[in-house]
């Protein structure tokens, strides 16, 4: 009888911390135009799988947060930026880190 209420409290606690291990990404940047290297507005940033992002500022700054399973550590964000004329782009940030993104204008 104890063995089968140890087997569940066992089944119980690891139910519990795998559950639990949610992560808080929070990824920041600048987006620059990759010829001038001027900083670039409107380009719109989202995490991948989630439609639901952000615009960069005028200074070309943006930042994005989400929960994500985290059970080894928080894992990278793979983000996604459009904008109109310039090459869309994917790029991988740390967790807590910034980073600088060039975007290349389409060649008409």
């Amino acid at each position: 009888m104890h063995q089968n209420f140890y087997k569940k409290m066992i089944i119980l606690t690891l139910g519990i911390i795998l559950t639990s291990c949610d992560c808080h990404q929070n990824v920041s940047g600048k987006v620059l135009d990759f010829d001038t290297k001027q900083p670039l507005d409107s380009v719109y940033v989202h995490k991948i799988k989630r439609k639901i992002g952000k615009y960069t500022s005028e200074k070309g700054d943006f930042e994005l947060s989400a929960t994500s399973g985290g059970l080894f550590g928080c894992p990278p964000m793979k983000i996604i930026l459009n904008k109109s004329g310039y090459e869309q782009k994917v790029e991988v940030i740390e967790n807590s880190e910034s980073k600088i993104i060039y975007l290349r204008k389409i060649n008409d």
